[in-house]
């Protein structure tokens, strides 16, 4: 059974002043384990309202919250949008007969909605996904109105767009507010 020692180290107060942040350091005994480091706020305040993130700094712990949930909002509403346009643009390129994947690829990546390089897109299409699941078509809004123009959809898809566009300036909005650590 192996031992370690146990260093605390103060690293400056914590963000209220009445309190400190510190560093702990568990350096084991034997040569092949690494030292560890966690860090905790000894401020029952502000030990409530921020904790470490990477060992670099204290983030807010309900702007951590906030941002997340707002998140959230953002990819729900992208896969509403993406949920109602898969069928119209796997009609669209059912509509071009393009002979291969790589065909497929490029006219996805000609409407700037495919992301992914040609062998990831092929894994996918290989493990059985339609290209409207691999694609991302919020990222092209003009293009998919287009699309859903051509569908007579756009009443449908328009607004969730929009929805999309508003969830995702709300969470570019959000910062979480953050205190380095002193070295």
């Amino acid at each position: 059974m192996s031992t370690s020692e146990v260093f605390t180290n103060r690293k400056g107060p914590c963000p209220c002043g009445k309190g400190e942040i510190l560093e702990h350091v568990d350096s084991p005994d034997n040569p092949w384990s690494r030292v560890s480091y966690s860090y905790a706020v000894s401020c029952p305040k502000c030990s409530k309202e921020w904790h470490t993130s990477d060992g670099r700094y204290l983030s807010n712990i309900s702007d951590e919250q906030a941002r997340r949930a707002a998140f959230q909002e953002y990819t729900a509403a992208v896969h509403e949008v993406e949920v109602l346009v898969e069928p119209l643009i796997d009609a669209y390129l059912d509509s071009l007969s393009l002979k291969s994947m790589a065909a497929e690829h490029r006219r996805l990546q000609m409407h700037l909605v495919m992301p992914m390089d040609i062998i990831a897109y092929r894994k996918q299409r290989n493990a059985g996904k339609t290209p409207s699941q691999i694609a991302s078509p919020v990222r092209n809004p003009k293009w998919l109105l287009e699309l859903s123009d051509r569908h007579r959809r756009r009443s449908e898809v328009e607004p969730l767009l929009k929805k999309a566009e508003m969830a995702e300036m709300s969470y570019e909005a959000l910062k979480v507010r953050t205190i380095p650590i002193s070295s």
